[in-house]
């Protein structure tokens, strides 16, 4: 790790090197910014902290059999990640890198060539644009971390290259496709499909809504964003951690030697105005076991909103914001009474936006099986994120 981010400074010596040396450096809302004097060349420096207190759990469980086995409080530096954003030799060539210290890893490296508003080229890794909830930074969510659904419907970081761009401008039909095909991460040099995934995302009025949760600034125009996904995957893994790495969940037997092959389907809804945020989604994925033949179908939806407490009463603090959320997951839809439940409360308080905050939450997570076994389980979080 150390040697890849010993690697990443001399890129960036390389780069805005010794002919540079006149260049500009300053700080702003994004972090330490760095340009060569004709602009050309710049490097926005940010590092991302998140310290968190859970009890009784810090992981949820997968199903009810889990509820109850690790408990325990757990305080500690969740995540702490170096992030460096900028372009190189033009505005239309960007680049985007982030590590991570916690996990002593390369989490997101990737180059984007904008052609032309309605066209652009991606290559890399970096999250792929499947859901709204995964692509908004975990340091940017409505309350602590995000939903349940996360851990079920999420293909995480993946490696390959992009289509996307902006179609109608500002006209009632405008919005922006994606259009990427990936290789997991998890393939580690074996046989893998690519990952095919199609999203179109239309806006209202084409007024991009930011990429974080919640609404800190009070919005006075109305942002509302729907979008819609498909995506087809096959691999020795149906289930993705947010790293890309594959992940087992109680849904085939353990350490299965067969492949997978999944399709799935995604629909998300998001607005904000004038310090109400409410946001929405709903999935549902198919899973195959080739070898075996046979197959599920796990359901997800999740709906979530937040107000600033100064828009229900002037004269409560601008900076607190009151926040709920309820998910639910079906894991095997042929199953009855086969269901996970989360019921979330909490409250934000706005430092500097997302990017200076504390916040905290009270959890209600309950689990039903078919065979009538019911686990229920409450979780309180308190974290601090600070970014600089």
């Amino acid at each position: 790790m150390r040697g890849r981010l010993l690697l990443l400074a001399g890129l960036m010596a390389t780069l805005l090197g010794p002919s540079q040396a006149a260049g500009q450096v300053t700080y702003g809302a994004e972090g330490l910014r760095v340009a060569t004097p004709d602009g050309d060349f710049t490097a926005v420096v940010g590092v991302r902290n998140q310290i968190r207190f859970t009890t009784p759990f810090a992981v949820v469980p997968a199903d009810a059999d889990e509820v109850g086995v690790k408990v325990g409080d757990d305080y500690r530096v969740f995540r702490s990640r170096l992030r460096v954003n900028g372009h190189v030799f033009s505005p239309r060539l960007r680049y985007q890198f982030q590590a991570d210290f916690v996990e002593e890893r390369i989490r997101d490296l990737s180059v984007t060539w904008e052609a032309r508003p309605w066209l652009r080229l991606r290559a890399g890794r970096w999250k792929a644009a499947l859901n709204r909830e995964r692509i908004e930074s975990s340091g940017a969510q409505l309350l602590v971390d995000r939903s349940i659904l996360d851990r079920w419907f999420t293909l995480g970081r993946q490696q390959g290259v992009e289509v996307s761009g902006g179609l109608g401008g500002t006209r009632p039909r405008g919005g922006t496709y994606f259009l990427g095909a990936f290789r997991s991460v998890d393939a580690k040099g074996g046989p893998a499909l690519p990952v095919w995934l199609g999203r179109y995302e239309w806006t209202w009025a084409g007024r991009e809504l930011p990429s974080w949760q919640g609404d800190p600034d009070a919005s006075r125009e109305l942002l509302l964003a729907i979008g819609s996904t498909v995506a087809r995957t096959e691999g020795a893994s149906a289930f993705y951690q947010g790293s890309g790495v594959g992940a087992t969940l109680p849904l085939f037997p353990a350490g299965s030697p067969d492949r997978f092959r999944t399709r799935h389907y995604a629909g998300d809804v998001a607005l904000k105005w004038r310090g109400v945020s409410a946001q929405a989604e709903v999935h549902r994925k198919e899973v195959r076991r080739i070898a075996a033949g046979d197959r599920r179908t796990l359901r997800g939806a999740y709906l979530q909103g937040g107000v600033l407490a100064s828009t229900v009463w002037a004269r409560l603090p601008t900076r607190l914001e009151l926040a709920a959320r309820a998910a639910w997951i079906d894991p095997h839809d042929a199953l009855a009474d086969n269901h996970h439940d989360e019921r979330v409360v909490g409250v934000n308080w706005y430092v500097l936006g997302h990017r200076h905050k504390i916040a905290a939450d009270i959890s209600r997570l309950r689990f039903t099986t078919p065979t009538g076994v019911r686990a229920t389980d409450r979780r309180t979080r308190l974290q601090w994120e600070v970014t600089f």
